[in-house]
């Protein structure tokens, strides 16, 4: 559990390292672009996963309870990226620069928040029953989520760049507060 954890940490640093070296704006000029390439990544095992459940269901013969949470489960974890490892072939190979790296993050990303939170409601509705409210929980803690990173979180990081002078380093308080 100790080793999980430190890995858990370590992995957060590494994507927050990734995140300060991307370029936000290329990433707003390629985000039709990306978001294409993840809709599309998304859909191709997304229909794999439903269409290996039926596949799997005839062949067992045995009856689901829940067969929208399975199919969505199966779905979902057949169409998660592996964004830290693609971060990290990108980052050895020292290709975060290009334009097609940029366009293959974006789209990783965007794939990837769209498949955990997709999951996450997977696993509330698994471990729904009548009197539960898990899966409602999950959908409005995520969208609370992001409405707090997009209006707190952004332009706390916007202040605190505007208060760092050009090519001076960021303070270690501004950077405690990030992380």
């Amino acid at each position: 559990m100790v080793l999980e954890t430190m890995a858990n940490i370590g992995l957060l640093y590494f994507l927050f390292l990734i995140g300060v070296e991307m370029d936000l704006a290329v990433i707003h000029r390629t985000r039709r672009k990306a978001l294409a390439i993840a809709i599309g990544g998304m859909i191709l095992p997304f229909i794999i996963g439903i269409s290996f459940f039926f596949i799997l269901q005839q062949k067992s013969h045995t009856s689901t309870k829940n067969k929208a949470t399975v199919i969505l489960f199966l779905g979902v974890a057949l169409s998660v990226t592996a964004f830290p490892i693609l971060a990290r072939i990108l980052a050895e190979l020292k290709l975060l620069s290009p334009n097609i790296a940029r366009i293959a993050m974006a789209s990783a990303l965007i794939n990837d928040v769209c498949a955990w939170i997709l999951l996450a409601i997977a696993i509330a509705l698994a471990e729904n029953d009548t009197t539960s409210m898990a899966a409602l929980w999950v959908i409005v803690s995520s969208i609370a989520f992001m409405v707090c990173c997009i209006f707190l979180v952004r332009p706390l990081v916007t202040w605190m760049m505007k208060r760092t002078p050009e090519g001076e380093a960021i303070s270690e308080f501004y950077l405690s507060c990030l992380v």
